[in-house]
């Protein structure tokens, strides 16, 4: 009688390795799972974050006229809120600690507008004269580098992606909370970056910039969220930041604290 050869070691009677046998059989799934967890969420991350570059780089291109439309109804309606206060000394005081800021900053093809309102928010406190500019100095950074402009078009770019990944693979749920996590990363480092442009401009100015970490260290005595979830990142954090960038430097102008008068907080456009 003719017979075959024997089956190697570890082959089944069909002449089948064991390991051979496809997807998610015997060790493979070892690394095969893991792989396919990573793509479906690491592929539509990686999708979101080139779309909104992509659009925060097209944003810088558009001509300023767009940000002050974007920015126009926000402040239309602050107006209306009820929350403005017409004090004469508060107005003027404002006025003088921002000119030093507006004249270190330099030709600029912003407009800035000043509106006093009285709010209860943390901002409202009253600050002495450095923290007012400190404050003032970030918000016209956040101004001059477009962030608002950018955060609107990468937000519209990153749902695009999103919703353009989500019609082929369904993460549901999961994977919007990862794109939101995602955006409040880039909202944290537009506020680093208006922290340290601030801080520049304070000292081209001639004023105190340890006014940005007093400033934070009140902020940072107010309940806050994890960093995590927030658009913000940790007072603390950006107190003793502020105060290392601040070393060594010594201030040429001094501010005086505000002048007593009815109104809280300044809104800056």
């Amino acid at each position: 009688m003719l017979q075959g050869p024997a089956p190697e070691p570890g082959a089944s009677a069909g002449g089948e390795h064991p390991e051979a046998r496809g997807f998610g059989s015997g060790r493979s799934w070892r690394w095969e799972i893991p792989l396919l967890i990573a793509l479906l969420v690491g592929l539509p991350l990686l999708a979101i974050a080139l779309a909104r570059q992509l659009a925060q780089a097209a944003a810088l291109r558009l001509p300023p006229e767009i940000d002050a439309a974007l920015g126009r109804p926000s402040w239309q309606a602050l107006q209306l809120s009820g929350a403005r206060c017409d004090d004469a000394a508060a107005l003027r005081y404002v006025e003088g600690v921002l000119r030093p800021l507006l004249d270190a900053l330099g030709p600029t093809p912003w407009r800035f507008e000043l509106m006093v309102s009285d709010a209860p928010d943390v901002n409202a406190f009253a600050l002495p004269g450095d923290e007012l500019a400190a404050v003032l100095a970030h918000e016209l950074s956040h101004v001059t580098a477009r962030h608002g402009t950018q955060r609107l078009a990468g937000g519209l770019g990153a749902t695009a992606a999103l919703g353009f990944v989500l019609g082929f693979v369904d993460l549901g749920a999961p994977a919007y909370t990862l794109a939101e996590l995602a955006s409040l990363g880039y909202e944290r480092g537009q506020e680093r970056e208006a922290d340290e442009l601030g801080l520049a401009l304070l000292q081209r100015a001639g004023v105190s910039s340890l006014g940005l970490a007093t400033f934070f260290e009140r902020m940072s005595r107010a309940p806050s969220p994890p960093e995590l979830l927030s658009t913000h990142p940790d007072p603390g954090g950006r107190a003793e930041r502020a105060r290392q960038a601040a070393g060594g430097y010594q201030p040429n102008l001094s501010l005086p604290a505000p002048p007593p008068v009815a109104c809280g907080g300044v809104k800056a456009r």
